[in-house]
């Protein structure tokens, strides 16, 4: 444990020491490029649970959210995964998004769409009268993504990760609307069991928003391209994890995130972040995340300063194990034993299971734990989103 505790020390030390560093060198151009680039959508973190990690998930891997971060994060994807994610933002602002990943032999397919709309916009002249008809401003952008191992280190739990996102983005206010294509691409180092000393570390680095520019009307903006660089470790036998993130745009100076995450039982985790930038969304977070089979639901409160506070909620469904037991199942069928003694060693094993398995009584009491359970956790989203609402 002494050992553990003294890698997350020294991981946070480090991350203090080069947030000070860089937010000193850049203090006096923040703002040098304010205004310079469109698709400012793009620079809003997908995702609660990223939102209550302090939105520093560039190191993060296994979720289908990790294409909008850093697209090899799904290369450790092993089902099928659907993600949905709503958030009602400040000043009448909806954003959306859908995500998904699929696992093949042949890598991590996946897709995802984002989606930011306003309350109806009042037009407005010099004096403060409505000089044109009222109107909506939209943006979206659809992300095809890919993800792989290429390494020989994956058997020790380590490995490196590589990953491809190609999105169509589209921006419309009123009747002018601008469109572009950019490519985003990522790379993660998994340490594992060859690098006992940094076992359960993961370090990820990602350029996103490479493409076009976007023209409204007659003006043309770059996209907001982002630099970005993550840590993340797991500890205390993996129920843990502490993650930082160092991002950069091409507009902005340097933002940087911290989160922690904590399992405390199988159904619930508890997560806190901070996230430290220039404008609207710096400060504490919180959230946690409720997980029931193949089902999970992952919430974040998000403060937004003298704004009203906003409320993140995903809904996360996970597919194939059914699928991957019934192919077990055949297996097991079409193989011949090979011989008696197989036989016996098999039988054994059943026996073992069984003597071991629970009594009716206490599959009974889990049951009604689960019911429970099932019941607190549609009450929490009730009142999630009326609180939201």
């Amino acid at each position: 444990m002494k050992k553990e505790l003294l890698k997350l020390f020294l991981l946070l030390l480090l991350a203090s020491h080069v947030t000070l560093y860089t937010f000193n060198e850049v203090a006096a151009s923040i703002y040098e490029k304010a205004g310079t680039v469109g698709a400012q959508f793009l620079k809003i973190g997908v995702g609660a649970r990223p939102a209550a990690l302090g939105d520093s998930y560039g190191a993060v891997t296994g979720d289908a959210n990790t294409l909008f971060w850093n697209p090899a994060g799904m290369a450790d994807i092993d089902n099928p995964v659907l993600s949905l994610y709503h958030n009602r933002w400040i000043a009448g602002i909806n954003r959306q998004s859908v995500a998904f990943a699929y696992p093949t032999p042949w890598g991590v397919w996946g897709g995802g769409l984002q989606y930011l709309y306003m309350d109806e916009l009042i037009g407005r002249d010099e004096d403060g009268e409505e000089s044109i008809p009222r109107f909506k401003s939209y943006n979206m952008a659809a992300l095809i993504s890919y993800s792989q191992r290429i390494d020989q280190w994956i058997e020790a739990g380590a490995g490196l990760r590589v990953g491809l996102n190609f999105k169509i983005i589209y921006e419309q206010i009123a009747e002018a609307s601008a469109s572009g294509f950019a490519l985003d691409i990522g790379g993660l180092f998994a340490f594992g069991e060859r690098w006992s000393n940094f076992n359960g570390l993961t370090a990820g680095f990602s350029v996103k928003n490479l493409g076009t520019k976007l023209k409204l009307i007659n003006e043309s903006y770059a996209l907001p391209l982002n630099l970005k660089l993550g840590l993340a470790y797991r500890f205390f036998s993996k129920k843990a994890m502490a993650t930082v993130d160092i991002n950069k745009f091409s507009d902005t100076g340097f933002q940087m995130g911290w989160g922690f995450e904590y399992q405390l039982y199988e159904t619930l985790q508890v997560r806190a972040g901070y996230f430290k930038k220039e404008d609207l969304g710096k400060g504490i977070r919180l959230g946690m995340g409720f997980k029931i089979g193949e089902w999970s639901f992952d919430y974040a409160y998000v403060p937004m300063g003298k704004l009203e506070d906003t409320h993140r909620m995903n809904l996360n469904i996970r597919f194939g194990q059914e699928k991957k037991r019934k192919m077990g199942q055949k297996q097991v069928k079409e193989e011949p034993r090979a011989t008696v003694q197989t036989q016996e060693q098999e039988g054994a094993a059943v026996r073992q299971v069984q003597d071991q398995s629970s009594s009716p009584l206490e599959m009974d009491t889990e049951l009604e734990r689960v019911r429970l359970l099932r019941q607190a956790v549609e009450g929490l989203m009730g009142l999630i989103l009326n609180v939201s609402q």
